[in-house]
C-alpha cells in the first residue's frame, strides 16, 4: 500500500554534500597556497592555511561521524571569514588576496539559509570597513587603498544582493516543490487506503 512518506526532501542530506564539496575544494586551495606561500617565504600565511586545511579535513568528521551539520557550517565560515580579514591586511600573494573576497557570498549563502548568509555578508562588510577606517586613519596598514577597499566592498556587497536574490527565489521554488509533493504523497496514499478497503469488502 503506498505510503505518504514515500516521496522526502531532507534538507540536511543536501548540506551535508554541500559540506563535503566546500571542505575538499578548500583544503586543496588551502594545502597548495599553504605550501606556496611557505617556499616564497609568507610563514605566517602559509602555516595559517596549512593549520586551516587540517581543521577543515575534522570538519568533515564532526559532520559525518557526530552528525553536527550546523557546526560544520559554521566552522567553515568561520575560517573563510578570519581568512579573508588576514587578506584585506596582508594582501597574500602580489596583493591579490582580497580576489577570494567573493567566494564568499556562494560560501554563506548555499551552506545556509539566506536570512543566516545575509547576515555572515554584513559581518564580513563591517569588519573590513572597520579594518579599512583604522587604515585610513593610520592606525594600521593594510594592502590596498582606501578608494580600493570602497570599490571591493561595494562589488562585494552587489554580487551578494545578486545571490541572495536568486537563493530568494530558489527557496521559494523549493519550497512550492516540497508541498506539492506532499500533496502527491497523501493523495497516492489515500488512494492506496481505498483500494485496500475496497479490495477487503470483496
Amino acid at each position: 500500500i503506498p505510503n505518504k512518506d514515500i516521496i522526502t526532501f531532507d534538507p540536511n542530506s543536501v548540506k551535508k554534500r554541500f559540506v563535503l564539496l566546500f571542505t575538499i575544494v578548500g583544503c586543496l586551495s588551502l594545502l597548495g597556497f599553504g605550501v606556496y606561500n611557505l617556499y616564497i617565504g609568507q610563514t605566517v600565511l602559509g602555516y595559517g592555511e596549512i593549520a586551516c586545511c587540517v581543521i577543515g579535513l575534522l570538519n568533515i568528521l564532526i559532520v559525518y561521524k557526530f552528525k553536527k551539520v550546523s557546526l560544520g557550517i559554521n566552522v567553515i565560515l568561520v575560517i573563510m571569514f578570519l581568512l579573508l580579514l588576514y587578506l584585506l591586511v596582508s594582501g597574500g600573494i602580489e596583493s591579490t588576496g582580497v580576489f577570494w573576497f567573493f567566494t564568499f557570498p556562494a560560501l554563506a549563502f548555499f551552506l545556509n539559509d539566506r536570512d543566516k548568509g545575509l547576515i555572515w555578508i554584513m559581518l564580513l562588510v563591517i569588519s573590513a570597513g572597520l579594518i579599512g577606517v583604522l587604515s585610513y586613519l593610520n592606525y594600521l596598514t593594510i594592502s590596498i587603498t582606501f578608494i580600493e577597499l570602497r570599490q571591493l566592498l561595494l562589488s562585494f556587497l552587489v554580487v551578494s544582493l545578486i545571490i541572495y536574490f536568486y537563493e530568494d527565489t530558489n527557496e521559494k521554488a523549493e519550497n512550492l516543490i516540497r508541498k506539492q509533493n506532499e500533496e502527491v504523497a497523501i493523495a497516492v496514499n489515500d488512494l492506496g487506503d481505498e483500494i485496500a478497503i475496497r479490495t477487503a469488502s470483496e
